[in-house]
């Protein structure tokens, strides 16, 4: 496993012990890196990661810069040729799946969508929405097949602008109670 994380601080705390053990436990040898993920990412060589996991969309900010065509250009040329990126886009205010299906969309290739929604309220299960994007359709199709959720494809979105990073349309993905 290897981390990509803005806040040092985050880093310092989750390898404190006394607060938390999953490194420890689990993924001793993980690697740490501080700093802007895509500026660190532009540094790893291409074709190195099978797996890469987005998990930087939860909160009321909402880093844009992760989520423009010149960023998940440099998120797939790390990525082998099976490899799968997860998007971790649970928001309250944003419909973050409407970028992502813009993009994927305009670059040709393949996402999946998972919007979970617990049956009962309970206090550790919680709803999340994730995609998985992946260069190829074959890629996805196992998980799909596989029963584990209802993995679906992205909704289409017409006129719409993929977002770059020299344009963002935040009011354009803005939640609407209706």
């Amino acid at each position: 496993w290897e981390f990509f994380e803005l806040d040092p601080a985050v880093i310092s705390i989750a390898l404190n012990t006394k607060y938390f053990s999953y490194l420890k436990r689990c993924t001793p040898r993980a690697t740490m890196t501080p700093g802007d993920a895509r500026v660190s990412l532009s540094t790893i060589p291409d074709r190195t990661y099978d797996l890469m996991v987005l998990d930087a969309f939860s909160s009321d900010a909402v880093p844009t810069h992760l989520l423009t065509r010149e960023a998940l250009v440099l998120y797939l040329s790390k990525m082998t040729s099976n490899g799968i990126l997860a998007f971790h886009i649970t928001n309250r205010h944003l419909e973050l799946k409407k970028v992502l299906s813009v993009l994927t969309q305009d670059m040709q290739i393949a996402a999946l969508l998972q919007e979970f929604k617990p049956k009962t309220e309970q206090p550790q299960i919680v709803a999340t929405d994730w995609v998985v994007i992946a260069k190829n359709w074959e890629t996805l199709e196992p998980l799909q097949k596989s029963h584990l959720g209802n993995w679906r494809k992205l909704p289409l979105y017409f006129n719409e602008r993929p977002w770059t990073d020299d344009f963002t349309n935040i009011i354009g993905v803005w939640k609407t109670d209706d």
